[in-house]
């Protein structure tokens, strides 16, 4: 028998940067999820999915897929195009990254992660961590 459970999952950024984020989490046997994107402040924390499916038990055969995608911004200088304002700062573009460049990562989702928010941080620009599974488990790279 598997059990459907669920959590949230949010990103954090221990940065001084901003940035915008995208999620994705597909598990085997579901179709993919997209956050969509959103932006992250300096020193601050973003839900990026409300609730994810996964599925655990003797009968639960699949995995959870992540991507993530990181783009920082800067501010512009006075008279410089913009992307967005934020907090009053005129901010533009200036890297992408990707996890694993473009491709899935697999990280399991287990019974005592139900209910319990999963933060993903920005150890930027080497790698993200996964506070619920305390373990690196990727390196950004650019795109």
């Amino acid at each position: 028998m598997s059990t459907e459970r669920h959590t949230s999952v949010w990103v954090g950024n221990p940065t001084d940067y901003y940035f915008q984020v995208r999620a994705k989490h597909m598990y085997t046997s579901d179709g993919t999820v997209d956050s969509g994107w959103t932006i992250l402040k300096p020193r601050g924390k973003c839900q990026v999915f409300e609730s994810i499916n996964f599925w655990t038990g003797p009968l639960a055969w699949g995995q959870d897929y992540w991507k993530l995608i990181v783009v920082k911004l800067v501010e512009t200088g006075d008279g410089d195009e913009s992307n967005y304002v934020v907090d009053g700062k005129q901010l533009r573009i200036d890297s992408a990254y990707m996890t694993q460049n473009g491709k899935w990562f697999d990280l399991a989702l287990s019974p005592p992660d139900e209910g319990r928010p999963m933060t993903i941080n920005l150890e930027f620009p080497n790698a993200i961590y996964d506070i619920a599974a305390t373990k690196y488990f990727n390196v950004l790279s650019e795109y």
